[in-house]
């Protein structure tokens, strides 16, 4: 005889929602132990849309794409803050050289190394200081394009600290050890010159010797001009960092600006393009030019 109790009702909406509920109870593999490539891990949302374009670029053209958005920012205050230890790392390491180059000429020219300044200037031969300068000015410029700003204008956010080791190494080591390694050279050699008796080194040993003996007269100076380019250091990278720091994240905000900027720069005539306008004129140096036709570089 058939029972007459009624079938249980099946509901599949509650069937679903507690599939739902177990499925999320369930151990899920963590995402640490996921490891994604850098590319995947930008491309995931991590990346600005101003890097996200920037990145279609090659290197060497990103890198003169983001110097001319800085050099031609709209606001004063940020573009200078950004430009500000290039041009005062340059001034105090060409300064320190010139200390330098006036206590190693006074101490081999004059015999007497606490010669004040200005009269070590004055009865002097000028060729070693100029050339500490220019030296120290070319080294410096160079290592701070190519290891220090490459680094802070790139993508990834520096680290302070690491940006102002760097930034310290770069300023002591162009403007403090380089010339008192380089103008003891170039002083001996204008005194050998000058007076015939002087010795000439004849090999390395010599001359490691020379440089070492000559430039005793500069270690009482060095810690003190170290001193003060760590101070400079200090400032500049202050400086870079905060301005940096308001330029792409201005940029990041509002993308037109950077647009704007780069029209801007695109109407503005390069040092490049002036010379050879200028150099066109004459009809000698046209084979040597570039050729006008050819179109600017657009970024």
């Amino acid at each position: 005889m058939p029972s007459s109790e009624p079938s249980p009702i099946v509901d599949p909406v509650s069937i679903w929602i507690r599939s739902q509920i177990l499925d999320s109870k369930e151990s899920k593999p963590s995402k640490d132990f996921i490891t994604k490539t850098d590319v995947a891990t930008r491309y995931d949302g991590q990346r600005s849309a101003m890097w996200t374009s920037l990145s279609e670029m090659a290197g060497p053209n990103r890198q003169k794409f983001i110097t001319r958005m800085v050099r031609h920012w709209p606001y004063n205050k940020e573009r200078y803050a950004v430009l500000f230890p290039m041009h005062a790392g340059l001034l105090s390491s060409c300064f320190c050289s010139h200390l330098i180059a006036a206590r190693i000429n006074s101490d081999i020219f004059l015999f007497n190394s606490k010669t004040p300044f200005l009269e070590s200037v004055r009865r002097c031969p000028k060729s070693p200081w100029i050339f500490s300068i220019y030296t120290t000015g070319l080294t410096y410029f160079a290592f701070y394009n190519l290891f220090f700003e490459k680094k802070i204008l790139g993508e990834d956010e520096p680290c302070a600290s690491c940006a102002l080791s760097t930034y310290s190494a770069l300023l002591i080591g162009s403007g403090v050890l380089f010339p008192a390694m380089t103008t003891p050279a170039l002083s001996h050699y204008m005194h050998a010159r000058q007076t015939p008796d002087i010795p000439v080194t004849k090999n390395i040993l010599e001359f490691s010797t020379m440089i070492f003996v000559t430039s005793k007269s500069t270690w009482s100076l060095l810690p003190k001009l170290a001193i003060f380019q760590l101070i400079v250091a200090s400032l500049g990278t202050y400086s870079l960092l905060w301005g940096r720091s308001r330029i792409f994240h201005t940029v990041d905000i509002d993308p037109e600006i950077l647009t704007d900027t780069m029209i801007i720069a695109q109407k503005e005539t390069s040092l490049k393009q002036k010379l050879n306008t200028f150099c066109s004129k004459f009809a000698f140096l046209r084979p040597f030019l570039d050729d006008a036709t050819e179109a600017a570089p657009k970024y």
